[in-house]
């Protein structure tokens, strides 16, 4: 875990919604995610801090509590639990926000060196639990590796889902591009409704650059059948991708949970041989 480098008035010691800093892991547009240990109990959490600058609208702050509204909701154990919100006002105005979250000990999935199998097995679990936040009325519209970790347990590897920054209810229209490039649906650069065929794309488009190694290389591919069958893949995760990745909405599966009985089956498909090496979308 490094820490990043980044101006900023907190420093590594300081105090936040009652946490000693212990190191920043990582940094946005206008906000700061540090790891804090609360002083009473010795738990760790993870506290995303943003600070409104003077004479500017309050969106990154309004992202924040948005974020915590979704992510308070869901249940599955996917998903980063946040806990609570921390505000610092002035003259009634909130100046600056700290959302206290459960720190997730993982790595992004691009980094985690998992077998094909296993990548479609961790994707399988994230389809899962976005369908169960669908079922909420809430799209993610954010899915990319960097926003999938792989956790170490005892009993094993557990994938975690984090940054519902992007979140919204289905059918929401939004005034500005959001999203990830390389990860985006038409629909996204559109300003079209973000819908849940939003986020099979987004998983899809995932999946792909994960196993075939690079974004550069997802980019080349074509997203049909045969193209992605002759970069590598297998036909039953080709069929997948090429059902998920359609430029149409009304054109993909139209529930999270078919692709995930899709990914299982493309899993339980690979060959040993299909099955060499590590994926990553470097």
């Amino acid at each position: 875990m490094q820490e990043a480098d980044c101006d900023s008035n907190l420093k590594r010691g300081a105090m936040l919604a009652g946490c000693r800093l212990m190191s920043r892991l990582g940094t946005g547009a206008a906000s700061e995610v540090w790891l804090g240990q609360l002083l009473k109990t010795g738990e760790l959490f993870a506290l995303k801090h943003v600070r409104r600058p003077a004479n500017q609208d309050a969106r990154m702050i309004t992202q924040v509590e948005n974020e915590h509204e979704v992510a308070s909701k869901i249940s599955h154990p996917a998903f980063r639990r946040s806990l609570r919100l921390d505000r610092e006002r002035e003259f009634f105005r909130t100046v600056a926000i700290t959302e206290v979250m459960e720190f997730v000990d993982g790595v992004p999935l691009d980094q985690a060196r998992l077998s094909r199998r296993d990548c479609l097995l961790a994707m399988a679990t994230a389809a899962r639990a976005l369908d169960a936040m669908h079922e909420l009325g809430y799209a993610h519209a954010d899915i990319k590796p960097g926003n999938l970790l792989i956790e170490d347990h005892a009993d094993g590897r557990r994938l975690r889902i984090i940054d519902l920054g992007q979140a919204c209810p289905l059918g929401t229209q939004k005034q500005r591009i959001q999203g990830t490039p390389a990860f985006m649906a038409p629909e996204q650069v559109q300003r079209g409704p973000i819908l849940r065929q939003t986020d099979i794309y987004n998983l899809a488009a995932t999946i792909k650059a994960l196993l075939l190694g690079s974004l550069e290389r997802s980019a080349m591919v074509r997203d049909d059948v045969s193209s992605l069958v002759c970069a590598g893949l297998p036909m039953d995760v080709a069929t997948m991708l090429a059902r998920s990745l359609q430029s149409s909405p009304g054109a993909r599966p139209a529930h999270m949970r078919q692709v995930a009985q899709e990914i299982e089956h493309a899993a339980r498909s690979v060959s040993p041989t299909q099955d060499e090496g590590r994926v990553q979308a470097a």
